[in-house]
């Protein structure tokens, strides 16, 4: 993927730019750098820039069942529907691969952060450990959404810093 291709063109850069912070985070949890125009790739990106920007606003219906009953609340709310679709999309990427990663995994050369997660996973013999069985895996999910979230966010801000402190006279009228 290329900006030339857009030249002279309006563009929104956030698909684009976002496209190869997930993609330098993807390297570095799963160790696999995919193609800019990587179906897998986009989804990710979509799906985390849907999180980002999902809004909810609570109806007074809602806001009612929500003090009555907490649990409740997350079957009628939508934002909360919509937030855990996302989640179960990333994390199904995730889990493809998760048993890629099983399948091949050197627990004497860890090759990125999932191999290093498997490796403690495979050495937790204590059952109430984050790290031990099923629930280690689903540790590894959140942990991994969790990071492709604040890692997007981190390099966000980082460039709208370095684009204000480009433009000093814009960072004095803001003042």
């Amino acid at each position: 993927m290329s900006l030339y291709q857009d030249e002279g063109k309006v563009i929104s850069l956030n698909l684009k730019l976002n496209l190869s912070i997930v993609n330098a985070l993807w390297v570095l949890l799963t160790g696999e750098k995919l193609p800019l125009e990587d179906p897998k790739l986009k989804m990710v990106v979509s799906k985390l820039d849907k999180l980002l920007r999902l809004e909810t606003r609570d109806s007074p219906l809602q806001q009612i069942i929500r003090f009555i009953s907490p649990t409740l609340s997350k079957y009628v709310d939508k934002g909360f529907m919509k937030f855990n679709d996302i989640f179960q999309d990333i994390f199904a990427l995730v889990r493809i691969h998760l048993n890629d990663h099983k399948e091949v995994l050197d627990q004497d050369n860890p090759k990125d952060f999932m191999d290093v997660y498997l490796t403690e996973m495979g050495r937790t013999t204590d059952p109430t450990s984050s790290f031990y069985g099923q629930r280690g895996e689903e540790s590894l999910m959140a942990t991994m959404a969790d990071l492709f979230l604040a890692g997007k966010l981190s390099y966000l801000l980082l460039l709208a810093f370095y684009t204000l402190c480009m433009h000093v006279q814009l960072s004095f009228c803001a003042y």
